[in-house]
């Protein structure tokens, strides 16, 4: 069965992923869909295992005290340095209970000022770096913390947000809020959305209001603090009130942690499962990390130049033709090229159009078919040697 077992998976599975191509039938898609599935748990554990080889290898080089043995040295430690800034993000200032950045990008960051604030220390702050910056904070639906950031509301209950906000250099559009109200499922109810228009804010603190009523199928209210444009805005004390007479039968939630005095209780936690890179990590990786594949391959070019030397010696017809043809593709991608013949750039690219196409399909076509053949011999169990030759 050592032998028998997996050649059946193999055929079974080939067969299936072969008929499920050509015969797009709902079964076989959700067949696709579970074997991706599989795949991504595979890979990840293939990860675990490349991981835990490389650091085998490397630490067994060191205690043996092998040659070069500084260079593994390096290796973990590096490794694990990154690990533990990817991880653990050090030095990252916390969120405030039940809220978070919905929108970060290049030109806009978001952060929680514990030491500024409109009543007291807290709020959130919001820097755009471009007059394209968009962003905003928002009470989040998602998390480890029972019932986070929800805001309970019934339809037909007439709501009042408000929040205060101040600014420094604002231009563009501005700061503004918006509610949101959702169903059940936490998706947007039709009609559910009341924005108040973005504008400059100044250096003193201010009020933004909007107001809007919950529509039929309404069971809650997300709110989000938003900025468009550069400059730097603070938002703090932001309250979701039931107004008017629609009310009197309808109730309206508290915003969670409106005043920006609460820090969130798991941050460690959030910070393990977060999808988006820290700062730090960041840092390494464009400081470090960029600069190092940039230093490859500017070796590689010394490299490419070599082979190039070696491979187009004329010492055949075939590299005769290959050394001919490279020269004047190489003089046609430069300008100096057009003080040899005028027409040198465009016969350049015919090469590169028609010949070099037309060899590159023939290869595809040669890489294809030897794929296929392999597949066939896996499939039929020809080719063992996945299986260790057995």
């Amino acid at each position: 069965m050592r032998r028998q077992l997996p050649l059946i998976i193999g055929f079974v599975t080939g067969l299936f992923m072969f008929i499920q191509f050509f015969v797009p039938h709902q079964v076989g898609v959700a067949g696709f869909d579970l074997l991706n599935d599989w795949v991504r748990v595979i890979g990840a554990f293939a990860m675990t295992l490349g991981i835990a080889s490389i650091c085998q290898a490397n630490w067994e080089k060191i205690r043996r005290r092998q040659r070069e043995y500084g260079y593994s040295i390096v290796t973990l430690l590096s490794f694990f340095l990154m690990l533990y800034i990817g991880l653990f993000r050090p030095g990252e200032v916390p969120l405030p209970q039940g809220w978070g950045l919905s929108g970060e990008g290049d030109n806009l960051q978001g952060v929680w000022d514990r030491r500024e604030g409109h009543t007291a220390p807290g709020s959130v702050r919001l820097r755009g770096t471009s007059t394209s910056a968009e962003g905003a904070w928002s009470n989040r639906w998602a998390g480890w913390e029972e019932n986070w950031g929800n805001i309970a509301v019934q339809p037909g209950a007439l709501c009042r947000l408000s929040a205060w906000v101040r600014g420094h250099t604002v231009s563009g559009p501005g700061a503004g809020i918006a509610v949101t109200f959702l169903d059940q499922d936490s998706k947007p109810v039709a009609g559910g959305y009341q924005a108040c228009p973005s504008r400059v804010v100044g250096e003193l603190w201010e009020t933004l209001m909007v107001s809007g009523m919950a529509p039929r199928g309404a069971a809650f209210a997300q709110v989000s603090l938003d900025l468009k444009g550069e400059g730097t805005v603070w938002f703090d004390d932001v309250v979701l009130a039931p107004v008017g007479p629609a009310t009197v039968s309808a109730t309206v939630g508290e915003v969670v942690n409106g005043t920006f005095a609460r820090t969130e209780r798991h941050p460690i936690l959030r910070k393990v499962l977060a999808q988006a890179d820290g700062p730090g990590f960041k840092w390494l990786f464009e400081s470090i990390v960029v600069p190092l594949d940039s230093t490859m391959f500017a070796l590689l070019a010394f490299f490419m130049a070599s082979a190039a030397y070696r491979t187009f010696r004329a010492r055949t017809p075939e590299a005769t033709v290959l050394l001919l043809v490279a020269v004047i593709v190489m003089i046609g991608r430069v300008p100096i090229g057009e003080l040899f013949y005028k027409h040198m750039p465009q016969v350049s690219e015919w090469f590169m159009m028609y010949p070099t196409v037309a060899a590159k399909r023939g290869i595809l076509f040669g890489v294809a078919l030897g794929s296929v053949a392999t597949s066939l011999r896996i499939i039929l169990g020809i080719e063992r040697s996945h299986l260790g030759g057995r």
